[in-house]
C-alpha cells in the first residue's frame, strides 16, 4: 500500500484576542518539536498585531509570546489568508459585479497591504499559498496570485474542485474540495476522544488512498478554536455588517471572544498533541507542507514541446470532448489544448512541433457564436493567427472572434482547430481543404459549482453572486487534474 501525503494548514485570522500570540506558540512548538512541517496562513492584519505585540505595543499581548510565534512560523511554511479577513467587503463582495480585469484590480488593491504586511514580518520567507476568508472565493483573484508568484491556492471550499484530489485551475496548483480527505480534529472534544476520532478518519482516508497509489489529504485548524468557543469574526463581521471599524494602528476596540478557562485550553492542547503525536508515528502517512505540495505536483505541460504526434493525439481529445486532457503524466486543460493546436496552425507552414509557451485563462464573458455549418482549412488558419495573438497580447482566450463571415466563441473555436489540424495533416477523412464548424459545451464547467458554497455567517443572508460563478465556469477552460511526481 503506497504512503498517504498528509498536510497541516492553519488559519491564523483572530486579530482581536489577546490570546492568540500564545496560541500560535503553543501550536507551532507541537510540529517542531517533531521536525513536522505545516502551513500558517496568515491574515495581513495578524501578522501586523504580532509585530506590534513582540515590539511591546499591544499590553493585553504577551510579547515574548508573539516573537516566538514569529520565529516558528519562520521555520514552517507560509500562506497567506487576505488582508482584513470578514472586514465588509469581503473578496467576493466586492468582486461581485466587477467583472474579470476591474475584479483583478479591486483585489490587488485591496489584499495587497496585506501580502506585503506578510512579508515585512517575515523578511525573506516564501509566500507559497493563499486561502480565502471564510466562502469568500473569487476568481478574479488567480490572475493577481500569479503575479505575486504564489504557486498555490490551498482551502477547503465547494466551489471548484476536481475528484477531492489536487489540480490545476487559473494557472495555479490548487487543493481545494477535498471533501471525503479532509479531517477536521476539533480542539474543543476531550483529548482522548477527539484525537481518537481524528485518527479513525485518518485510517479510513489512508485505506482508500493508499490502496489506489497514494494521494493527498488535508487536516486544517483554526488557532482560535484552543482559547474560545465564539468565533472573533461573527463578532464584529457578522451577517454583513461591520460592528467596528478597524483601524491600521490596531487600536480598534473590537468585540474579543469570551475566552474558556485555562485548564480547558490545555485540554485542547494536549488533544491536538496526541493527535500529531500519533501521526507523527506512521510509516503510512508522510505530513508535508506547501512547499512540498508545490514540489509533489509540477505542471510538466508548460514550457514543454509538442510534436506533430502528440498534437494529433490533443486534437483527436478535443475533437471528442471539450475538456482536460491527460496523455500520461503530462495534463492540458482545454485553453491549452486549443492554444497548442492554434499555434501550429498559425504558422506559415505546419510546424514539427509546438512549445506551450502560454497557459491562457479563460475568455472574460459568454458570448454567442453564430456561424455556418462549415468553412475551409485556409479560413480557420487565419482565425488560428488572430487567436494566437489576442493570447499573447492579452494572456486570456478571447470572448469572440471573426471566422467564415461569423463570430465563434472559444469553444466553437477550439473544435474548429481540432478538425483543421486533423485535416491538415491528414489524420482524419472527410471533406478536402473543409472543417464542419460545430459548438460543443465545455466539460470542465462542471466542476464549478454554484449552489450551497456561500453559506458563510459573515455575508448579508441571501447573498449568491451569480456573476463570480459565471466567470468561475469561463475560468474552467483553464482546469486540469495534477499528477504527482513519481
Amino acid at each position: 500500500m503506497s504512503k498517504v501525503n498528509l498536510t497541516f494548514w492553519f488559519d491564523s485570522e483572530d486579530y482581536t484576542s489577546p490570546y492568540e500570540p500564545t496560541c500560535l506558540q503553543r501550536l507551532t512548538e507541537i510540529f517542531a518539536r517533531r521536525g513536522l512541517c505545516a502551513t500558517w496562513k496568515l491574515v495581513g492584519e495578524e501578522a501586523r498585531m504580532l509585530r506590534r505585540a513582540a515590539a511591546g505595543d499591544s499590553p493585553s499581548r504577551d510579547a515574548g509570546a508573539a516573537r516566538a510565534a514569529l520565529r516558528s512560523i519562520s521555520a514552517q511554511n507560509l500562506g497567506f489568508h487576505t488582508d482584513w479577513h470578514s472586514l465588509h467587503p469581503t473578496v467576493a463582495e466586492y468582486c461581485t459585479g466587477a467583472g474579470w480585469d476591474e475584479g483583478q484590480r479591486r483585489f490587488e488593491q485591496t489584499e495587497g497591504p496585506g501580502l506585503q504586511a506578510l512579508r515585512e514580518a517575515f523578511p525573506g520567507k516564501t509566500v507559497v499559498c493563499y486561502g480565502q476568508a471564510g466562502a469568500s472565493w473569487a476568481p478574479q483573484a488567480y490572475p493577481v496570485l500569479r503575479r505575486w508568484g504564489i504557486p498555490l491556492y490551498m482551502d477547503e471550499a465547494g466551489h471548484v474542485g476536481l475528484d477531492e484530489q489536487p489540480f490545476y485551475y487559473g494557472g495555479l496548483l490548487n487543493v481545494l474540495r477535498l471533501r471525503r480527505f479532509c479531517i477536521r480534529h476539533r480542539g474543543h472534544r476531550p483529548p482522548q476522544e477527539g484525537a481518537a476520532e481524528a485518527l479513525a478518519d485518518l485510517d479510513r482516508i489512508v485505506g482508500e488512498l493508499g490502496g489506489r497509489g497514494g494521494g493527498l489529504a488535508q487536516c486544517w485548524w483554526h488557532p482560535n478554536e484552543w482559547y474560545t468557543d465564539q468565533w472573533w469574526d461573527g463578532l464584529n463581521f457578522g451577517a454583513g455588517v461591520n460592528r467596528v471599524s478597524p483601524q491600521p494602528d490596531g487600536r480598534t476596540a473590537y468585540h474579543v471572544p469570551e475566552p474558556v478557562s485555562a485548564e480547558e485550553r490545555e485540554r485542547r492542547f494536549a488533544s491536538a498533541e496526541a493527535f500529531v503525536d500519533a501521526v507523527s508515528r506512521r510509516d503510512d502517512v508522510r505530513v508535508c507542507g506547501g512547499e512540498d505540495i508545490v514540489a509533489m505536483y509540477p505542471d510538466r505541460a508548460r514550457g514543454r514541446t509538442f510534436t506533430q504526434g502528440e498534437l494529433v493525439r490533443v486534437a483527436d481529445a478535443l475533437g471528442d470532448a471539450l475538456s482536460y486532457q491527460r496523455h500520461g503524466d503530462i495534463t492540458l486543460s482545454a485553453a491549452e489544448a486549443a492554444y497548442l493546436l492554434a499555434t501550429a496552425l498559425a504558422a506559415p507552414a505546419l510546424p514539427g512541433e509546438v512549445v506551450l509557451d502560454v497557459s491562457p485563462d479563460g475568455p472574460a464573458t459568454r458570448a454567442q457564436p453564430a456561424l455556418p455549418e462549415s468553412t475551409g482549412v485556409d479560413e480557420v488558419r487565419r482565425a488560428a493567427t488572430d487567436f494566437v495573438a489576442c493570447v499573447r497580447g492579452s494572456g486570456r482566450l478571447p470572448d469572440a472572434l471573426g471566422l467564415a463571415g461569423g463570430t465563434a466563441d472559444p469553444a466553437c473555436l477550439a473544435a474548429a482547430f481540432a478538425a483543421a489540424y486533423l485535416e491538415a495533416t491528414g489524420s482524419r477523412a472527410g471533406a478536402a481543404g473543409r472543417v464542419a464548424l460545430t459548438h460543443p459545451r465545455l466539460l470542465a464547467e462542471d466542476h464549478v459549482r454554484g449552489e450551497g458554497v456561500w453559506g458563510w455567517s459573515i455575508f448579508a443572508e441571501g447573498f449568491n453572486p451569480t456573476d463570480l460563478i459565471e466567470l468561475g465556469r469561463l475560468q474552467a477552460w483553464t482546469l486540469k487534474p495534477a499528477v504527482a511526481a513519481r
